[in-house]
């Protein structure tokens, strides 16, 4: 399990996939969700000609690998309950549908191929429950499910089921999201334990441990920021707009869409964020000791968007030169900060990372809190040394070219 966290931490950059017949093309999956249960009807109506014919995970894998990513994770299904893999306990699935081939196991395929963590979402409903199999009632708004017993063990095996599914044929998973889980199986899931943190119980304990025998090493998450257990094997998550949300002592994840706004899913006319938002929001969730993923979203036919690739390839170039300031950096110590108004700083072995946010006009950039004796400083892309000044806990960099070499973020090492 040590493992598995280490790498989890270490990989800070991952993609999110957002796709499946919940897409509709002129509105994003979070404007779509709602109550009345107009989400599921349009996962129904886009099933009947949901085909994939441009679906090529390969290329999906090879934009996340060449853009700097390490891992990725896929809406296996979504609350509109469609199954991207072959399944024998619902007929709602890629195999039996449109597509006729489990797209799951042909993303599974192309991830390996080229070195990438699998990461699977997984989200559960009542939808399916109430609307797919007919006859059974919603819950009236405001009733929790926990308090029609009879519903929510359906539910519950259900769950069990799929993710028994999901979790035992398609090799090595080593990330889980478990969306909507904290309001489904709450309140009767959780209990807040001794050291004040929440811990799963009951029904979703058992899940838990089901998951933790198919699959030992895997990293778990609720999806809820604020049920996030402090666990070994768990990983605090929150998906955010505009701050980077952290959880003191766990490990944690933080994902964004790509376009500048809350839409998961594919966006005809939404624009998407920048190659500079994509690196300046990376190096502020690995200074924060918390890993980004950036949320790309496909077309319903499966094709992926140009403009969408194009930020991701250019934010890969600057990693691709500054990938040692990103991967397996750790967030300094709150009681030994290194300080400076000219950025932000991160450590690693027994390097220090400055990430120069604003290159100074007079070739000089002042850092102060330093606790040891610096050898060395120097540009990580090109390796130019440069002159500087220390005394005792501060120091003086005074030799700086007049312009920024990097158009998105210069890093300086200090040795």
């Amino acid at each position: 399990m040590h493992d598995c966290v280490k790498q989890f931490n270490e990989a800070k950059y991952g993609m999110f996939i957002h796709w499946g017949p919940f897409i509709k093309e002129h509105f994003g999956e979070q404007e779509s969700l709602n109550p009345d249960g107009r989400f599921y009807a349009l996962t129904m109506k886009n099933a009947d000609s949901f085909d994939a014919k441009h679906y090529n995970p390969q290329q999906w894998v090879e934009i996340a690998k060449q853009g700097g990513m390490k891992y990725i994770v896929l809406t296996a299904t979504h609350i509109g309950e469609y199954l991207l893999w072959d399944s024998k306990v619902s007929d709602f699935n890629a195999v039996k549908g449109k597509p006729g081939r489990d797209l799951l196991k042909e993303f599974c395929d192309a991830c390996r191929n080229e070195g990438l963590r699998i990461g699977f979402y997984y989200a559960t409903s009542l939808l399916h429950i109430c609307f797919y199999e007919k006859g059974i009632p919603y819950p009236p708004e405001g009733d929790r499910i926990t308090d029609h017993p009879e519903l929510f063990k359906k539910l519950h095996d259900i769950n069990k089921q799929r993710l028994r599914e999901l979790l035992s044929n398609y090799g090595r998973v080593h990330s889980l999201w478990l969306d909507s889980f904290s309001s489904t199986y709450h309140p009767i899931g959780y209990e807040t334990g001794a050291d004040g943190y929440i811990k799963p119980v009951n029904e979703l304990k058992e899940l838990c441990e089901m998951i933790r025998e198919l699959q030992p090493e895997i990293m778990l998450c609720d999806g809820e920021p604020s049920r996030g257990p402090n666990q070994k094997g768990y990983f605090y998550t929150d998906s955010a707009i505009r701050s980077i949300c952290t959880a003191p002592n766990t490990t944690n994840e933080n994902s964004f869409t790509i376009y500048n706004n809350l839409n998961w899913g594919y966006h005809q006319n939404c624009r998407v964020r920048t190659p500079k938002e994509i690196i300046f929001t990376l190096i502020d969730c690995a200074t924060k000791q918390s890993n980004f993923l950036l949320n790309a979203s496909p077309r319903l036919d499966g094709s992926f968007p140009e403009d969408q690739r194009k930020v991701i390839l250019e934010a890969g170039e600057w990693i691709r030169n500054n990938g040692e300031a990103i991967y397996g950096v750790n967030a300094q110590s709150p009681r030994n900060m290194i300080t400076s108004s000219s950025g932000r700083f991160a450590l690693k072995n027994k390097k220090i990372y400055f990430y120069v946010y604003r290159w100074p006009t007079d070739g000089n950039i002042c850092m102060g809190g330093l606790n040891r004796k610096i050898n060395r400083i120097f540009l990580l892309s090109s390796g130019q040394k440069l002159s500087f000044k220390q005394n005792e806990n501060r120091a003086t960099i005074n030799s700086l070219p007049e312009r920024d070499p990097d158009k998105y973020c210069s890093v300086i090492v200090m040795e």
